[in-house]
C-alpha cells in the first residue's frame, strides 16, 4: 500500500515520515552527481525520523551511513529494491535497530553540532 500526496508544508513532513513503515532513497547510479557528489537532505530527514531506511548503495550516501544504519540495495535494480524491502519487513527488529542507529548518528549533522565544531576549529586557529 502506497500513498502519494501532493505538496506538504515543511512543518508537516516529520509526521508523514514517522507514519511510514520504511523510507526509500532510490537515487540513480547513472547520474555522476547523485552517485558521487550529492549530500541528500532527504537522507538526513529520514535519519532523524527513526524509521527504517532503504537506500541505493552509492558513494554519496556511504559518506554518511553504512549497513549499521540503513539497508542498501543495488541502484537502478528494481528487483534489488524489492529484496531490500522484503528484508526490512521480515526483520523488523534489526531494521528498527538500524533506524535507531541512524537517528543517533544524524545528531552529528545537526546545525548546532556543526556550529560547535566550527567554533572549536576557529578557537584553535586564533
Amino acid at each position: 500500500n502506497i500513498m502519494i500526496v501532493g505538496h506538504v508544508p515543511p512543518r508537516r513532513i516529520p509526521a508523514y515520515l514517522q507514519a511510514a513503515d520504511a523510507l526509500v532513497i532510490s537515487n540513480s547510479a547513472k547520474d555522476i552527481d547523485a552517485r558521487d557528489y550529492t549530500s541528500p537532505m532527504k537522507l538526513f530527514e529520514y535519519m532523524a525520523s527513526g524509521v527504517p531506511i532503504i537506500a541505493s548503495d552509492l558513494p554519496s550516501l556511504r559518506e554518511v551511513v553504512s549497513e549499521r544504519e540503513v539497508t542498501f540495495f543495488e541502484p537502478n535494480d528494481a528487483a534489488a529494491l524489492v529484496d531490500a524491502a522484503r528484508h526490512v519487513f521480515e526483520n523488523e527488529k534489526s531494521a528498527g535497530q538500524r533506524a535507531e542507529q541512524a537517528r543517533q548518528l544524524v545528531e552529528r549533522y545537526a546545525w548546532s553540532a556543526r556550529a560547535e565544531r566550527i567554533l572549536r576549529f576557529l578557537a584553535r586557529e586564533s
